[in-house]
Parts: structure tokens; C-alpha cells; sequence
């Protein structure tokens, strides 16, 4: 079994560290742990989350499963008090919590991001169509919508398991920056790049147009509110680094389909 990241020093595991050299994102660094690892069930996680040894016993007794599925485990936050494990994806194309979180093994509609569990089938399916778990091109921010609205458009169940509970400690993603108007400007026009390539890889229907540009009208607001003029600039900026991404993936993906069978595009 293997496991991308854990904070506790168990027995079972082995850890590895991969030095790539620079800061190549949340994306494509899980991409190459992904890659990195042999074992039957992957767990793509934040360095921020507690796992305990109850965790490593339901996984190592699950599956094998005959068909890809993603299993979204119980995330506490013990500084909010409260349990974020099932989400949705709501009309504005974001993750929410759901009204009601199971309290058995239930089908929702995503999961947490900071804690996904997957059989390697699911893996190495995503690995065919998309070249890796991420598109690397994100870097961080939404690639973790991006896996669950593939996986809704793919009729891949994502099952919620209540039983296996990990802590999530700092959020550390936000560096303590939860208001959008804190947060660095670049930052800032990543993230509204990565929404809406997001959606635009993703939009199948006139609702979902709505949505986005309704999101995309919140955007701009609160580019307002944080800066200004000079926060509408950084607003203008994401819509150059989304057309970037666009392309970049295209052509990551072009050279995908055209390599050899069992060829992998490079991840960075």
C-alpha cells in the first residue's frame, strides 16, 4: 500500500519523498507521487491532516473494487467543529457542504479535496484520458472540482465513508488568508483562472452558464472590494492566465493521444 502523505509515523508505511526541485503545485507534485507509487488504493492528501491507525486498518481490509470509484472520507476540523466530508458542486460551479452528511457508506456528489482515497483502476483510467490524476497546468486551486465533475460526467460514483475519518489541522492552503482580498493578487488571479477553466472543460448546459457567470460576476466584485482598480486589473489578468491554461492543456493532452500505447506526457 501506498500512501502519498501521512502526519503520523506508522508502522505500515514507507515514506518517500520525491525532491523535484521548485515549486511545480499541489497538482502536478501529487501527479508525481501518484506516479511514484505500486500499491492497490492511492490517498492523494495535504500535509496538514492526522490519519490514525484505525485509517490504515480500513484500508488495507477495502476493496479490490471491479470498477473506478472514488471514496471521500470523513474530514473533521477541530478548529471550526465540524465535519466537511460530503460536499456538492452548487450552482456556481464551487464546492458547498452538503445539507445532510451520511452516516453510512452513501453516493454524494464530492468530497473533500484535501483527502481523496482512489483504487488504482480509477488511477490509471484518469491516467489514460488525462494524463495524469491533476492537469498540472492548475498548480493548485480547483483541481480537485475539476476530478469530481469529471468523475460525475464519467458515471463514476464517489462514496462517502464516514468510518474513515482524517483530521484536517491548519487549511494551510490559504496561509491563514481565508477573505479573498487578503490573499496575494497573483494568488488571487489563479484562482479565478482555475474556476473557470473549470467550467469551461466542463459546461454541458445552459444552466451551467448561468452559473459560471453569475460566479464570474462574484469575481468581480470581490476583486473590487480587495483592491480597486488594481484588483479589477488582477480580475482582467486571470481571464490571460485561463486562456493560457486552455491552450497548454490542449496541447498537453494533443501530445498525449499521439504518443505510443502506455506512453505518459511529462507532468510539468
Amino acid at each position: 500500500m501506498d500512501v502519498a502523505a501521512s502526519v503520523l509515523p506508522l508502522p505500515s508505511l514507507t515514506t518517500r519523498f520525491l525532491d523535484v526541485g521548485e515549486n511545480v503545485g499541489f497538482a502536478a507534485g501529487m501527479n508525481l507521487c501518484c506516479e511514484a507509487t505500486t500499491g492497490d488504493i492511492l490517498v492523494v492528501a495535504n500535509l496538514d491532516l492526522a490519519f490514525d491507525d484505525e485509517f490504515i486498518d480500513i484500508l488495507q481490509h477495502m476493496g479490490p473494487y471491479d470498477s473506478p470509484v472514488l471514496i471521500a472520507p470523513s474530514v473533521s476540523d477541530p478548529r471550526q467543529g465540524r465535519e466537511d466530508g460530503a460536499l456538492q458542486i452548487d450552482f456556481l460551479h464551487r464546492l458547498r457542504r452538503a445539507s445532510d452528511v451520511p452516516g453510512h457508506v452513501s453516493t454524494i456528489a464530492a468530497g473533500n479535496g484535501s483527502c481523496i482515497v482512489m483504487p488504482r483502476g480509477l488511477y490509471e483510467l484518469r491516467l489514460s484520458s488525462s494524463g495524469g490524476l491533476f492537469d498540472p497546468e492548475y498548480h493548485s486551486y480547483y483541481e480537485d472540482v475539476d476530478l469530481f465533475w469529471w468523475a460525475e460526467d464519467n458515471h463514476i460514483p464517489i462514496l462517502f465513508n464516514p468510518r474513515l475519518a482524517v483530521v484536517h489541522h491548519h487549511a494551510g492552503s490559504f496561509a491563514g488568508k481565508y477573505r479573498f482580498r487578503d490573499r496575494d493578487p497573483l494568488l488571487r488571479a489563479s484562482i479565478m483562472a482555475n474556476y473557470r477553466v473549470t467550467v469551461w472543460k466542463h459546461v454541458r448546459s445552459v444552466r451551467h452558464v448561468i452559473g459560471w457567470l453569475l460566479g464570474e460576476g462574484g469575481y468581480v466584485l470581490m476583486s473590487w472590494r480587495a483592491r480597486s482598480g488594481h484588483g479589477f486589473r488582477m480580475y482582467l489578468q486571470s481571464w490571460r492566465l485561463s486562456s493560457e491554461r486552455v491552450m497548454a492543456i490542449r496541447r498537453r493532452r494533443g501530445r498525449l493521444r499521439a504518443a505510443p500505447s502506455g506512453a505518459a506526457a511529462p507532468q510539468r
